[in-house]
């Protein structure tokens, strides 16, 4: 289905759209947990990737079945990554809790930069030993996606209160983030883009020629 040139587009897309609707109803064998859902669909991915030909091959008669059309194999990786995503998700929800202090006191208080550190420091204390049951490269990528999921929640509570967006609160996030950067090495990417833009759009307010300025000579 994959490999074979004999396979409409028409008829791939319908076989897509009925794996996709059986397969997140089915469990690849009992007892299914998360970590069991990661790693089967990390594996069903890995396969795709490994048994798909690069772009500027075609599949011939003389092609092993195995291998797969370069269209179809990222069509087909499409429909898993939606499953290796949630169930990422599903092993990362109890250490963003452990991070859901340090979130709250960002929204709500303008924080001593010093505090803050400490805080989040205490909630990865809690969240890193529970990635010890994964291999480092399976940590890593763990961890870029619990940061990911916390500057996301961070940006999202700034966001909802709009009269928050000023040039002192972003000073102070700014600040704030930076000591976080420093003292941990944890860069907290979006929030971050956000505090330095708002602080740029006062700036440039005060600047009655920016634009020239920004134009290029």
């Amino acid at each position: 289905m994959l490999g074979s040139s004999k396979i409409t587009e028409d008829l791939f897309q319908d076989f897509c759209l009925t794996f996709k609707k059986i397969y997140e109803k089915t469990d690849l064998c009992n007892n299914f947990t998360s970590e069991t859902r990661v790693f089967g669909n990390l594996t069903l991915l890995l396969l795709i990737n490994h048994y798909t030909l690069p772009e500027d091959q075609q599949i011939t008669p003389e092609s092993s079945e195995m291998q797969i059309d370069h269209k179809r194999g990222l069509a087909f990786s499409e429909v898993i990554k939606p499953f290796f995503f949630k169930a990422v998700q599903e092993i990362l929800n109890p250490m963003l809790k452990d991070l859901e202090p340090f979130a709250i006191k960002f929204d709500k208080t303008l924080e001593d930069p010093t505090k803050l550190v400490l805080s989040f420091q205490k909630g990865m204390q809690k969240a890193l030993p529970k990635f010890s049951l994964y291999s480092k490269q399976m940590n890593d990528y763990l961890f870029f996606s619990l940061i990911r999921l916390v500057d996301n929640r961070i940006l999202n509570k700034l966001l909802m209160c709009r009269s928050r967006l000023n040039m002192t609160n972003a000073i102070t996030w700014t600040s704030q983030l930076s000591a976080i950067e420093s003292n941990l090495g944890v860069e907290l990417y979006l929030s971050k883009q956000v505090a330095n833009v708002i602080v740029m759009r006062n700036k440039s307010a005060r600047i009655q020629n920016w634009p020239m300025i920004l134009r290029p000579n």
